[in-house]
Formats: C-alpha cells, structure tokens, sequence
C-alpha cells in the first residue's frame, strides 16, 4: 500500500478544481509541471471520484498498480 501526505493530496485536489476551469493549453501547461508522484495522485483522486461519486477526504492513498 502506498500513502501520500495529507498536504500533496490537499494540494492535487485543489489543481483538479481547477483544471475543470481552464483551457486546454493551460491544462497541459500545467500538467506538465507535475512530478510523477503528483500526477499519480492526481490519477487517483480521478479514479476514487469516478468510483464513488466525489472525493471522501480520505488520506490513504491506495496504489492503482501493483508494486
């Protein structure tokens, strides 16, 4: 199992509102400024909405990968 501090979720979940905002020029600046460990999260935060319908809050992170 993988975790992830609180405050780089907190961070990516924030990025993620806004992303649904912004063109799509912007959105591909901005995600190429991410590290692979932030886009990750972001992956997951996406896959965990789409799975339940929002985002819980939750700080576990679980991996979407084996190790």
């Amino acid at each position: 199992m993988k975790y992830a501090a609180t405050d780089l979720i907190d961070e990516m979940l924030a990025l993620k509102e806004n992303l649904s905002v912004v063109s799509e020029s912007n959105m591909q600046d901005m995600l190429d400024h991410l590290s692979d460990e932030e886009k990750d999260i972001l992956l997951r935060l996406y896959v965990n909405e789409s799975r339940k319908g929002k985002y819980n809050g939750c700080t576990e992170v679980r991996s979407i990968t084996p190790d």
